[in-house]
Order: structure tokens, then sequence, then C-alpha cells
């Protein structure tokens, strides 16, 4: 069981996460993530289709590889700056 401490940390970082997950750089990445890894998938977004359509010239080792860097950043990006505030 988690303690009090921990489910608090853990409700902070969830809404700090949430907090970013519509800035320009998330959503680039997503998007970017998205486009490596779908053959079909046709968006509305122009800039979405050309990703795609760039993609498919790319081995799958190549965009594996992309994708984990991506998620990392994605990763980072979402978690960057969090510093939860303790209750005394």
């Amino acid at each position: 069981m988690m303690s009090k401490a921990q489910r608090d940390y853990a409700d902070q970082l969830r809404q700090y996460m949430n907090s970013r997950l519509n800035l320009p750089e998330a959503q680039s990445l997503r998007m970017k993530i998205d486009a490596l890894s779908t053959y079909h998938y046709l968006p509305e977004s122009e800039i979405y289709r050309e990703y795609i359509k760039k993609a498919r010239h790319y081995p799958v080792a190549q965009r594996l590889k992309w994708i984990k860097q991506y998620v990392k950043e994605y990763d980072l990006l979402l978690h960057q700056g969090f510093s939860p505030k303790v209750e005394e």
C-alpha cells in the first residue's frame, strides 16, 4: 500500500504532467511518434500527412530508434520542472 505522502506525490505529478500535455513541444513529439508508427492513418493535418509520407521511406529499425528517442524526450518534457509541494 502507498502511504499518504506517496499518494500526494503521485497526484501532484499526474496533475503537473496533465498541465504540460498541451504544450506545443509535447504535441509535436506526439505527432512525430504517431507518424513514425503508422502507414495508413490519414489525418486531417497536412503536416501530419507529410510526416507519415517521410516516415514510410525509412526502415523499421530506424523508425523504432527515432520513436524511442522521441518517447524519451516526451517523458523528459512532461517531468521537466516538477517539484512536489511537501506538507509540513
